[in-house]
């Protein structure tokens, strides 16, 4: 174990057969995940065992019997689901963590229960759709070039705590007046869509090389007002807001007037995840 814990391994225990000894033996051992046999209690094991993973605990004699009887046996677990209230979309959401197993029955279910409520699953486009509007920064914005800073997630970052990185984040490049900043874009004509990776100028007539003040990261059709929306990574964003640009695409052959909006397109308060 000692081996183990110097190398950062982690260690799951199959300790068969001890009963009573389950607490004893994971404080003695100190593993990161210990297999529970079928005659353990679920609810003893998360009181007394609450600093470990748990896994195992149902009756391998299970498989023999009926459905009925093997749901029967599987709530007791299926009742210890994990429910967090975390949003990949801005918008109110949950994620409901199960053990793997029990996986399919869980979405199956909660399905079934939800046809009451018009529920319906959606893909990773729409998914894609609602966190821009919604201002929601991901892999796009989140790319290696920028910082935490740059996409409003200052708030994430601790002013009390070291961690890696943080001398970096006071070097003058990072700390400047004008530092880039993730902003909304909206095309003045409120039809025309801009090309991702897009750049974003002042002039669209400057002799070349045109000074870029910034680039499209995300772009989308807004279901809620009904017109193109993008994300963008802009020199001094937060002092452009209201600012009227030009997005030029030579892959596309496209130059655009845009203007430059909150990137909290949809709900900007954040009143729905909060709600």
């Amino acid at each position: 174990m000692d081996f183990c814990k110097k190398k950062k391994i982690p260690v799951i225990c199959f300790p068969k057969g001890i009963k009573e000894n389950y607490k004893e033996f994971n404080n003695l051992v100190k593993p990161n995940g210990i297999n529970l046999d079928y005659d353990v209690d679920p609810n003893w094991a998360e009181k007394n065992l609450s600093n470990v993973v748990l896994q195992g605990g149902l009756d391998p004699k299970i498989l023999l019997s009926s459905n009925q009887e093997m749901l029967k046996s599987a709530k007791k677990y299926l009742d210890k689901a994990r429910i967090f209230r975390i949003s990949f979309s801005g918008e109110l959401a949950y994620e409901v963590n199960v053990e793997s197993d029990n996986g399919n029955f869980m979405w199956e279910k909660i399905m079934e229960v939800g046809q009451e409520f018009k529920i319906q699953p959606y893909g990773t486009e729409a998914l894609s759709t609602l966190r821009i509007e919604m201002g929601h920064v991901a892999g796009s914005e989140l790319d290696g070039r920028t910082i935490p800073y740059d996409n409003s997630l200052e708030g994430l970052v601790s002013k009390k705590k070291d961690f890696i990185g943080k001398r970096s984040l006071t070097r003058k490049a990072f700390i400047a007046e004008d530092r880039q900043k993730v902003v909304g874009v909206v095309p003045l004509d409120k039809k025309t869509s801009i090309p991702e990776g897009s750049h974003l100028v002042k002039d669209s007539n400057a002799p070349l090389p045109n000074p870029k003040l910034g680039y499209i990261s995300a772009s989308c059709w807004s279901v809620e007002h009904d017109n193109p929306f993008s994300l963008a990574i802009l020199k001094d964003g937060k002092n452009m807001i209201g600012e009227k640009l030009f997005v030029m695409s030579p892959l596309k052959n496209k130059v655009i007037p845009v203007e430059i909006v909150s990137s909290h397109y949809v709900d900007p308060k954040g009143e729905r995840v909060r709600s």
